[in-house]
């Protein structure tokens, strides 16, 4: 048996200061925003934020070591489908998830980042890189623009890689590699 990961109210409270403030692609099933936390947290001169975040402390430490009941589990690790307008008059689905479980998965997953980072590299590159992604794309872009005849860039998308990935597999891998919070990363999973 692993011994219980603890997180510093510290973490929990930078981690909030990090998710988005606003979120234009809707509302999570619970209706709380970040923004809400964040306003809570930064009451000044007050025992109440103080108090909040140590519950919030003491929530993430409870969740991250998979201890929420199993009843409760689709209501936090679920998501609500909203749909963003594309430039080209096209809908794109985006999954909003509860934000305790964004939070929770934030200061889980900060610490492991530079591991994270070691075992994607170069085949994921937006891990923990701000406009990983983009640059891929800017990239991709440039290499095309240059003024060479022999290239040739070939996509494919034959099915839905997110969709085809084994979750066996992604659990041992995560049990291999991130232990300490494997009990969250099996309940996320259940």
């Amino acid at each position: 048996m692993l011994t219980p990961h603890q997180f510093a109210s510290v973490q929990p409270k930078c981690v909030l200061q990090s998710l988005p403030s606003l979120m234009v692609q809707g509302r999570p099933r619970d209706g709380l925003l970040p923004q809400h936390l964040k306003d809570c947290i930064s009451i000044t001169g007050g025992n109440a934020s103080t108090s909040l975040l140590t519950s919030l402390t003491e929530l993430v430490n409870y969740i991250a070591n998979g201890h929420l009941p199993t009843d409760l589990r689709p209501f936090l690790y679920g998501a609500q489908l909203h749909w963003l307008c594309r430039s080209n008059g096209g809908l794109r689905p985006v999954a909003v998830g509860c934000t305790y479980r964004r939070l929770v998965a934030k200061v889980c997953l900060r610490p492991f980042i530079p591991r994270l980072r070691k075992l994607l590299l170069p085949s994921q590159v937006g891990v923990e890189t701000p406009l990983g992604c983009e640059a891929a794309v800017h990239a991709t872009c440039y290499f095309m623009d240059q003024p060479h005849n022999d290239k040739v860039l070939l996509k494919l998308d034959v099915k839905n890689a997110f969709n085809s990935i084994r979750r066996d597999t992604i659990l041992q891998e995560a049990q291999k590699h991130l232990a300490e919070i494997y009990p969250f990363i099996w309940d996320c999973h259940s």
